[in-house]
């Protein structure tokens, strides 16, 4: 059975397309290759049933849409690096077993996410109040809240008693976190061959 990576997209067209895929060669080729296998994946998996949510009359749909945030975070960094999820894995090069250490390096190294999470305590509370209480039981914990607002905002505010999650902003902040990867792939070939690996790794092509 095929193995389904994007909408239109699954493993045997991504092996004919890495075969033309070289580190360092033509941007069209890399261009295609995000689009079709990453952002395509990305649309159809996480930014289109958010939408979805958004557009429903109920109380509680901003912790589904910051849950799939979250989910997108993980998955965001683990391309970024290359590495495939294992269970309780050590880290390597190739492979990671601990998905706090993965989505709290989003936080301490993406653009433009570091700039509001310099403070490590804040990506560490982040994981375990936000990420992992919307996961696990389905709410935020400690002062987290999670409001919609407008875009305008910072994606996360510290107030005197309450720590805000601004969901709008948060997506958008998302999106020119992939728009700065995008534009670092079409030449980064360190960034290129792990592209490969990871897309290899959905495909079920690595050990």
């Amino acid at each position: 059975m095929d193995l389904q990576i994007s909408r239109d997209r699954n493993d045997k067209s991504w092996i004919k397309l890495r075969d033309t895929l070289v580190p360092g060669g033509m941007p069209d080729l890399w261009a295609q290759a995000f689009f079709e296998y990453f952002e395509d994946r990305l649309e159809s998996r996480y930014f289109e049933p958010i939408a979805a949510i958004d557009k429903l009359k109920a109380d509680g749909k901003g912790f589904s849409i910051v849950a799939l945030q979250c989910s997108l975070i993980e998955f965001l960094e683990s391309t970024i690096e290359g590495k495939k999820y294992i269970f309780r894995a050590k880290e390597t090069d190739i492979v990671y077993g601990d998905s706090a250490d993965m989505f709290k390096r989003f936080f301490q190294k993406r653009r433009p996410f570091k700039a509001y999470f310099a403070d490590p305590d804040l990506r560490d509370d982040f994981y375990k109040s936000v990420r992992c209480g919307l996961l696990h039981e389905a709410r935020t914990k400690k002062e987290w809240i999670i409001w919609k607002g407008d875009g305008s905002e910072k994606p996360i505010e510290e107030a005197l008693d309450r720590k805000i999650i601004w969901r709008v902003s948060f997506q958008k902040h998302l999106k020119e976190a992939i728009e700065i990867y995008r534009e670092r792939l079409m030449s980064c070939e360190t960034l290129q061959r792990r592209f490969i690996a990871k897309i290899d790794s959905l495909c079920d092509l690595t050990n």
